[in-house]
């Protein structure tokens, strides 16, 4: 038996420090691309599934020359359908010549003849004058489409109604990357962003804005197309026609979007495309658009870094937390997400380095999917080299938890010029202090003092702090009173709605995440110590614990009217809540305002908690019952469980105003505003930026 002994644990970390030998670490497994070659297809045994009235994607594809790359990429369509309907129309040349013959057999596709020798963009405006979908995907030079690559295209312009075009991810055969994107410059001439690399690393895995996107397939609404007359016939071209096509989109305020879970494999290498009228081009496209590469266009000697994000004029948030935010597990990653968003409003672009470096597409591909490039290993996996190549491109950080802050906040003040803020989630060694007071646990109070002195040491070394909660800034200032500090609000609403109807039962709810002790212990404490007094006033009640990781502790609780659900999804949860009579938050010890207690709030669930349930928010006892005894607390709810319907809605609405009042979105992006503004002055004014506070062992870690 292998015993690990905390003391030994730390001195074989010093001995390796000491000697300047690293751990190695094992990354988990990225999604691999299997090569594609192209195969020998018969055409009447290719057959597509189409709707000729009112599809919703209408797939353009051009007349290049090549027959078998098309029939391979009908083949790839049929095979992976999208989950929306479509039509497929395909330029032919003339109907007598062998392209249409062949074309022709495939079942499902509709043929356009395209006699004499249009170029690419006439062929294309021709397809799309026939078109009849919301949607035009143009596939050219027979791209081929991996599972899921069209609707992630559509997916991405519907949810977001500035796109213009929207670009694919084209992949060559042998499954590296052509580009993720192209950089046009000054000179008009552009440049492919990441050829032949690996399309798994984290630069090339989020949306982003892009010039243009060579070859593969371009994705836009039918009626911009329509409402700037499609590609103008003058750019011989075709790359030229496009980034025409793209300038007068952004013109009017549209982006042009990357989408790099558009995956086509595509047998044109970029470059490697017709190149007839391209000097032509080329003298169109610089005496159109000269005012424009003057003024916006940069030299091909810019740092590609900056350009490959579209963000000239950009500033740049790196945010440093444990893990990529997973909402579904803990409150934090909530707050984290909603951070992001309110600093993409602000203008920002955001970066996050996760602590733990693990790729999990599950978590990251929603914070990809919103414009933010998270960094992985095994591509990346220390901060200080990360910083070396980007640093310079940091305008602020943000680092999170007194567990993970320690480990970064030298590297961010040795390699960038950014200054430091800091979110604490809440104040930790206050939390463990309070556990130690409610269970008597010795290795509590060791961890909170250990963790007071951590936290001091890093309000005292970064440029601003932050927390949920004005009680918790002034706990910060009344130990370090010449730190800048402000509360900002963990989460924010923009639409709540009212209830309009109670539901039926005497069902209870409670939700945490029980892999967290003050979830288990409030899970405990309520089913031992209250529910059995309401269920004495209310025989049939109920109680449902639902959240992730449920403990052996929590488990035993099943029985008696008690439910251990476990974790749910989004949609589950919500169903949780609509059939709640009550929502409960029994906790006894914690720190910072309570995701759940926010979460019952915004649902509309009339709520009973405790004084740490309540922590936060103030006025909440004005509106709900706030009460630390458990026989005041089970007759809160038992009065709850009797209420008539229209006092339950009463108390419902209660909830929803109050909350709108304090969580909407512009005060917590408002607060962060104030925030950046503070921590830039700060970090001027300092005479000294390097760090050189020291931070303290945590115990068991």
């Amino acid at each position: 038996m292998r015993v690990q002994i905390p003391f030994f644990k730390r001195l074989k970390r010093e001995i390796r420090a000491a000697l300047g030998i690293k751990k190695k670490r094992k990354y988990p497994a990225l999604p691999a691309i299997q090569p594609f070659s192209l195969k020998r297809l018969a055409p009447e045994d290719i057959f597509i599934e189409t709707q000729t009235e009112r599809p919703k994607i209408s797939v353009l594809m051009a007349d290049d020359g090549e027959i078998l790359p098309t029939l391979n990429a009908l083949a790839s369509i049929a095979e992976h359908p999208p989950r929306r309907s479509i039509e497929i129309l395909i330029a032919t040349g003339d109907s007598s010549g062998p392209r249409f013959a062949t074309l022709g057999r495939v079942k499902g596709v509709k043929l356009i003849e395209t006699a004499g020798d249009p170029g690419m963009a006439a062929q294309l405006n021709a397809l799309a004058g026939g078109a009849a979908g919301d949607m035009l995907c143009i596939l050219r030079n027979g791209a081929a489409p991996l599972s899921g690559a069209i609707d992630a295209m559509v997916d991405l312009a519907e949810k977001t109604p500035e796109a213009g075009l929207i670009g694919a991810h084209p992949l060559n055969p042998e499954a590296t990357q052509q580009n993720a994107g192209a950089i046009l410059w000054s000179d008009a001439s552009f440049s492919p962003l990441g050829p032949n690399d690996d399309p798994m690393k984290p630069e090339y895995q989020y949306v982003r804005d892009a010039d243009i996107f060579p070859g593969a397939c371009l994705l836009v609404p039918r009626s911009l197309w329509r409402e700037f007359a499609g590609f103008d016939e003058n750019f011989a071209h075709a790359p030229y026609a496009e980034l025409d096509f793209a300038l007068r989109l952004r013109a009017v305020g549209k982006r042009n979007l990357f989408q790099p879970d558009a995956c086509f494999f595509h047998f044109a290498k970029t470059g490697d495309e017709s190149a007839t009228g391209q000097s032509d081009s080329v003298a169109i496209f610089a005496s159109r658009w000269g005012e424009f590469l003057r003024k916006d266009g940069l030299p091909r000697q810019a740092d590609v870094a900056r350009v490959r994000d579209g963000a000239r004029e950009r500033k740049v948030l790196l945010v440093i937390d444990q893990t990529p935010p997973e909402p579904d597990k803990d409150a934090g990653s909530r707050t984290m997400i909603e951070f992001i968003r309110s600093f993409q409003s602000l203008g920002w672009m955001v970066k996050f380095w996760p602590q733990n470096l693990n790729y999990s597409a599950n978590y990251m591909k929603p914070l990809q999917q919103m414009g933010v490039e998270i960094v992985y290993g095994p591509y990346e996996t220390e901060l200080a080299e990360w910083l070396d190549s980007n640093g310079g491109e940091i305008d602020a950080a943000l680092l999170c938890r007194p567990t993970v802050t320690p480990a970064f906040l030298g590297d961010i003040r040795s390699k960038t010029s950014a200054p430091a803020l800091y979110y604490g989630h809440d104040l930790h060694f206050a939390r463990y202090r309070l556990e130690a007071e409610v269970t008597g646990k010795a290795s509590s109070l060791a961890m909170a003092e250990a963790l007071e002195k951590n936290e001091a040491e890093i309000w005292r070394n970064v440029d601003f702090v932050l927390y949920p909660t004005q009680d918790e800034v002034d706990a910060v200032l009344e130990r370090e009173p010449g730190v800048a500090a402000g509360a900002v609000p963990a989460y924010c609403f923009e639409d709540l709605e009212q209830r309009q109807a109670a539901p039926p039962g005497k069902s209870i709810l409670f939700v945490g995440g029980f892999g967290h002790s003050p979830n288990i212990d409030a899970a405990v404490w309520f089913v031992k110590k209250i529910f059995p007094l309401i269920r004495r006033a209310h025989p049939d009640s109920r109680l449902s614990l639902v959240g992730s990781q449920p403990k052996p502790e929590v488990l035993q609780l099943a029985g008696d009217g008690v439910k251990v659900v476990g974790w749910v999804s989004e949609e589950e949860l919500k169903a949780c809540y609509a059939a709640a009579r009550v929502a409960v938050v029994p906790l006894r010890f914690g720190a910072g305002i309570k995701l759940k207690t926010v979460e019952a709030l915004a649902a509309g669930a009339p709520l009973a908690t405790t004084a740490v349930g309540a922590q936060g928010l103030q006025g909440l006892a004005g509106i709900c019952s706030v009460e630390d005894d458990p026989e005041k607390f089970a007759a809160a709810v038992i009065r709850l469980l009797a209420a008539s319907d229209s006092e339950w809605l009463a108390a419902s609405r209660r909830q929803i105003d109050y909350l709108g009042a304090r969580f909407h979105r512009r005060r917590q992006i408002e607060a962060l505003r104030a925030a950046l503004e503070t921590a830039e002055k700060v970090y001027r004014s300092r005479p000294v930026r390097a760090f050189n506070g020291k931070f303290v062992e945590l115990p068991g870690i």
